[in-house]
C-alpha cells in the first residue's frame, strides 16, 4: 500500500503436526479480508520448506533444519 513493492506475500512456516499454529492459521485466514493489491497470506509446514531446501541442493542444511524444528524423539525421550 506504500508503493514501496509490486507484490509480496506473508507466510507462515510451521512444523504441520503442531496443532495450534496450524488452528490459529485457520482462524486467522477467516477474518482476512484481502483488498486488491495486498500482501498475500500463506502457510507452508516447515517439513514442506526443508524438503525444498534439500531439493535445490543443500541436503546437509534441509537436515540439520529438520532434526532441530521436527524431530520430537528427543523430546519424547525426556517426556
Amino acid at each position: 500500500m506504500s508503493g514501496l513493492y509490486t507484490a509480496g506475500r506473508f507466510t507462515v512456516v510451521a512444523p504441520k503436526y503442531n496443532r495450534n499454529v496450524q488452528d490459529a492459521v485457520r482462524l486467522y485466514r477467516q477474518h482476512l479480508a484481502l483488498p486488491q493489491g495486498a500482501v498475500e497470506f500463506d502457510v507452508i509446514s516447515f517439513d514442506d520448506l526443508t524438503a525444498s531446501i534439500a531439493r535445490t541442493g543443500a541436503a546437509e542444511l534441509a537436515q540439520a533444519l529438520h532434526e532441530r524444528y521436527c524431530d520430537f524423539k528427543p523430546v519424547d525421550s525426556v517426556v
